[in-house]
């Protein structure tokens, strides 16, 4: 499992990946909000209140752009995914771990 995160002044994005699926997830460590707007690859989700977001088979995708937007705001959070990374890094952790034994 790898985490990338960025962060902007209200808002921190992270990614987390697993079994092939990318889990987006973001927080405000001063602010709770009940509402977030959510677009992934411009295709908006509309308002949830979920704090988090799945893409399932997510190295199918060149990338994944994610932008959360919260209620009350103008201001957009983005972060763009690449899954060729997790390859890449899968690739390099199984290169070292059959090199270690």
């Amino acid at each position: 499992m790898f985490t990338y995160c960025i962060s902007g002044d209200e808002l921190i994005i992270s990614t987390r990946f697993k079994n092939g699926d990318v889990l987006f997830s973001w927080y405000n460590l001063q602010k709770t909000y009940r509402y977030y707007y959510l677009t992934i690859n411009n295709q908006g989700l509309g308002w949830i209140k979920d704090t988090e977001y799945t893409v399932k088979d997510a190295l199918m995708y060149d990338y994944i752009n994610i932008t959360v937007r919260t209620e009350g705001s103008l201001k957009d959070y983005k972060l763009t995914y690449n899954g060729e990374l997790e390859a890449c890094c899968l690739h390099y952790i199984l290169l070292y771990h059959f090199r270690v034994r």
